[in-house]
């Protein structure tokens, strides 16, 4: 379909103090083929959370800030970020990034891929290790 009400996307909790949306895409299963195409998601990170050290072998990744501050590491370099900037992410390199701030971090991702496969460096469900 190629009209999707965000609100009607269900909001889920893989990680302690992240929330996602996928609005296209989903993680991919173990078994799946990841190739090009669209995913896009919203995530909801609580201060002092993030995603952890991971990288995509299957295309390039924006973030862009939408509420509160985020610190970010994209191949080694770290930058803190407000609302109105994106990161760009070329395939393949490492990233992460944590909620700098104390409120709540609202932030939305797209991939070239048609799924999400994340190759963590560092446990997925802990919080990032310092930069």
């Amino acid at each position: 379909m190629p009209f999707i009400r965000h609100t009607d996307q269900p909001w889920t909790e893989i990680r302690p103090g992240v929330k996602w949306q996928f609005i296209t895409g989903h993680f991919a299963a173990p078994d799946e083929r990841v190739g090009p195409g669209l995913t896009m998601f919203y995530q909801v990170v609580q201060p002092g959370f993030g995603v952890p050290r991971h990288r995509h072998e299957c295309g390039d990744e924006s973030m862009t800030v939408l509420e509160g501050r985020v610190q970010a590491l994209v191949d080694g370099e770290v930058e803190v970020l407000e609302p109105g900037t994106t990161v760009l992410v070329p395939e393949g390199k490492v990233h992460s990034f944590r909620n700098a701030g104390d409120s709540e971090l609202r932030v939305m991702f797209v991939i070239a891929a048609s799924a999400l496969r994340p190759e963590f460096l560092e446990d997925p469900k802990g919080v990032p290790a310092a930069y």
